[in-house]
């Protein structure tokens, strides 16, 4: 994340010293910059990840694992295969979809009125600035 930081510093220096429409491409090419940084940071980690579970013998460790017991479902046979399936109840799957709808729904409303609000707030910002000028 270190590179990702210095090249933001870079940025802001040269978005604060260039001319009016030079802060559009000093972004783009920021956002280029770290985004290659970001892909190359995920490409590390996944390949440190990876060689520390070969050196500790734990690759296969997510299979050996027992499933979790608030998810256990029902082991019942399958009316069309005749295979044990594992099976969720549809009324305790009905609650918990329900919880996380309402979840989901309330946290992206809060971060859409945080994202009004900013705006707002610039608007506002810059109006009493471009009048005060005056």
């Amino acid at each position: 994340l270190l590179p990702v930081a210095v090249v933001a510093q870079v940025v802001s220096v040269i978005h604060m010293s260039a001319r009016p429409k030079a802060p559009m491409l000093v972004e783009s090419v920021y956002a280029l910059v770290a985004l290659i940084a970001l892909f190359g940071i995920l490409d590390s980690w996944k390949y440190h990840e990876a060689r520390t579970a070969h050196l500790w013998e734990v690759t296969g460790a997510r299979m050996a694992l027992p499933p979790r017991p608030g998810f256990k479902g029902i082991v019942m046979r399958n009316p069309k295969t005749g295979n044990l399936e594992i099976d969720f109840p549809p009324s305790k799957r009905k609650v918990r979809v329900a919880l996380s709808s309402v979840l989901t729904s309330a946290l992206t409303c809060a971060l859409l009125a945080t994202v009004v609000g900013i705006f707002i707030l610039k608007h506002n910002l810059t109006e009493e600035g471009a009048s005060d000028m005056m």
